[in-house]
């Protein structure tokens, strides 16, 4: 659907820009809107997979909790680090975090208060008693000035459908903590809570951070060609092809396309045997009767070491999305996919 709307979009006229322009653009908002959802509650229900990139999380952070808090009598009062690490995480689904936190904050300060938001550097070792792993990680912590949470109900507080509000009151499906528990554990880090009745309370958030100093190695390791050029798109449906293609053209770069990974082969082998390589493939992760993604890009890769691959799936919690350099890619993409999000994965793939 989004692809669809982009596609409407670039296609207006000036004079069809003012007449339909802001309707396409309320129904692009809501499309967005509704594949958060699903992906929120794919996170829950199946386990969905974190699609993590390196980015800051200060901006992120001040950027939810302002949003989150609009409307209430609720302030915030931030302490954040200039020299804050990048962390790796799937931006949606920490925003999701970060508001569900800065939501029971609010409720839990029903005549108003303070949150305290502020974060820091930590390295983590065994002997800091932290089911985490030993290395370097940003730690968020939310302290509000609510009314606490008692020494009985604090073992169960991330569980499933598991509510401290009182019936009669609105309530929800006690799943806010519980899709936090499971979004920061699937991003290989930690989230507790210490609190007493009266005393308010404080979430901490442990997320795995790569300094600058490591991501100026990681980057040096993983330097992509130069942007621009041509590019190679392997899907089985003809529609997908075609809109993928339109795309790519719109952001600047020429495109080819095999319908498997067997015509994908031929065209890429062909292409470099002319001195016409490819800056970057874009594979289909499934491809009914044919060779899909992950085995054609075994087989790009012994044509040409430095094939720059992209996987594409329709799935949002299909493992390839987040393991995708397991399997030799250096992104992964939704399909229909964000085009924001392409633009940013091709920039960064052949700057």
């Amino acid at each position: 659907m989004l692809r669809h709307i982009f596609l409407a979009k670039i296609s207006l006229t000036d004079e069809q820009q003012e007449a339909l322009g802001e309707g396409l653009e309320i129904a692009e908002k809501v499309g967005h809107q509704a594949k958060e959802l699903a992906h929120r509650l794919i996170t829950f229900a199946k386990g969905g997979e974190p699609s993590r990139k390196i980015g800051s999380i200060s901006q992120l952070l001040v950027n939810t909790v302002n949003l989150s808090l609009s409307g209430s009598n609720v302030n915030c009062e931030y302490s954040l680090p200039d020299d804050l690490w990048p962390a790796e995480m799937d931006d949606v689904q920490i925003r999701q975090v970060i508001n569900n936190l800065v939501v029971n904050a609010r409720e839990a300060m029903p005549g108003g208060g303070v949150l305290h938001v502020y974060a820091e550097n930590v390295i983590v070792t065994a002997g800091n008693g932290l089911p985490l792993k030993e290395g370097k990680y940003v730690k968020l912590s939310l302290r509000d000035q609510g009314i606490g949470i008692s020494a009985d109900d604090l073992p169960k507080i991330f569980d499933p459908y598991f509510t401290t509000k009182p019936s009669g009151q609105a309530r929800g499906m006690g799943l806010g903590l519980a899709i936090c528990y499971s979004i920061i554990k699937k991003h290989d880090g930690f989230i507790g809570v210490e609190s007493e009745l009266g005393a308010g309370s404080t979430f901490s958030v442990y997320l795995p951070a790569t300094p600058p100093e490591d991501l100026s190695k990681r980057n040096e390791n993983d330097r992509a060609a130069k942007k621009g050029g041509k590019i190679l798109v392997m899907d089985d449906d003809e529609a997908v092809r075609s809109a993928t293609g339109i795309v790519l053209n719109y952001l600047g770069y020429d495109v080819e396309y095999a319908k498997d990974g067997v015509e994908a082969i031929g065209i890429y082998r062909s292409a470099k045997e002319k001195g016409q390589s490819f800056s970057a493939v874009i594979l289909d992760v499934n491809i009914p009767d044919g060779m899909g993604g992950k085995e054609t890009m075994k087989e790009l890769l012994a044509i040409d070491p430095h094939v720059k691959g992209i996987i594409a799936c329709g799935y949002l919690d299909d493992q390839s999305l987040s393991e995708f350099r397991k399997f030799g890619f250096y992104g992964a993409v939704e399909v229909s996919f964000d085009i924001e999000k392409m633009k940013d994965i091709l920039d960064d793939l052949l700057k």
